[in-house]
């Protein structure tokens, strides 16, 4: 039998997520129903600020992005980051959110057509934020130097073009990049960021594509990742260690097999990671949730960010006015 009702308020999410995506982790044991104007509970995240009209609501803060929370502003946070603040953090990595209505089974793939694929690919858009970025660009010109070429149809580094991927913006990118990657024996899986925990959807992508990422990022933390599936970079003392370690695999047709069939995805074993830990730490919310502390939400980054703009915005009005009667005068 359900809880009792709760008013809950969604916002600020991406267009990757919707309400069902939250609601589903508290419909089996309350009974919520959406109030954007009186909520008690908030939950938002880092793509706008309407959470920052909710003053007296329990406010829990869904972080997929590399961001720190700011406790001056939520109670709760739900983060892509590990991190620990008196028991009202719960780590989830952002690879488990990507993870959500796909179908994890990884594709069949034979010896001989995982053996006899092209060498590897790059694929980025950016290499200024975050220094994975620029870690990740230097890296494969490295490898590109000292070994074999790699493809690198994206922004970065382009040398080839490949028709067969979507448009960015296009809904149906992500599968065209998938696609695009099974033509590969190893994928440069670079984080923009090396937090604890940070995992994006690149290792999802790498498994769901039947590829061997070499990973750089979330400092060794790969739960729920195994270990034997992933070339980590952090484990090399050098990018020539690494660049040595990737000659030798990709010689080694044993060794190479053993890493693609340590492919998490080949049973869709991760299927259901963290939606228990998920779900109860939202009941714990709702049963025991409090305020973190009082009257600190007008501290927070947000709220003074808000305000500064608030008053650049009437300074420019005021401006405005006056510079219209000197040129206006009548």
């Amino acid at each position: 039998m359900k809880g009792r009702t709760i008013k809950v308020a969604i916002v600020d999410f991406s267009d990757f997520f919707n309400e069902e995506l939250i609601l589903k982790f508290l419909k089996p044991d309350f009974s919520p129903i959406i109030d954007n104007n009186n909520p008690d509970f908030v939950f938002y995240s880092t793509f706008g600020i309407k959470h920052l009209e909710y003053k007296n609501a329990i406010k829990i803060l869904i972080n997929v992005e590399s961001f720190i929370p700011d406790f001056n502003d939520c109670d709760y946070a739900i983060s892509t980051i590990k991190q620990e603040l008196l028991g009202r953090t719960l780590w989830i990595p952002a690879s488990f959110w990507f993870m959500k209505g796909i179908t994890l089974n990884a594709p069949e793939i034979t010896k001989e057509i995982a053996l006899n694929r092209k060498f590897c690919v790059f694929l980025y858009s950016q290499d200024y934020y975050g220094d994975g970025a620029s870690l990740r660009k230097h890296f494969c010109q490295e490898l590109m130097n000292k070994y074999k070429k790699v493809e690198c149809p994206g922004n970065i580094l382009r040398n080839v073009y490949a028709k067969e991927l979507s448009d960015r913006s296009s809904h149906d990118w992500i599968d065209s990049k998938r696609k695009y990657f099974s033509n590969f024996k190893f994928c440069i899986a670079f984080e923009n960021m090396d937090l604890p925990g940070y995992i994006t959807e690149k290792l999802v992508d790498c498994y769901l594509s039947n590829t061997v990422p070499i990973y750089w990022g979330s400092s060794k933390e790969l739960v729920p990742f195994p270990k034997e599936s992933i070339i980590c970079a952090h484990d090399f003392s050098s990018l020539d260690a690494l660049i040595d370690y990737i000659k030798i695999i990709d010689q080694d047709e044993n060794l190479y097999m053993s890493i693609l069939n340590a492919n998490p995805f080949k049973n869709n074993t991760i299927n259901n990671f963290f939606e228990n830990e998920l779900r109860a730490f939202m009941a714990h919310i709702i049963t025991n949730g409090s305020h973190l502390f009082k009257n600190v939400h007008p501290l927070s980054t947000a709220q003074r960010c808000q305000q500064l703009n608030t008053t650049i915005n009437k300074i420019y009005l005021k401006l405005k006015k006056i510079l219209k009667k000197i040129i206006f005068p009548n």
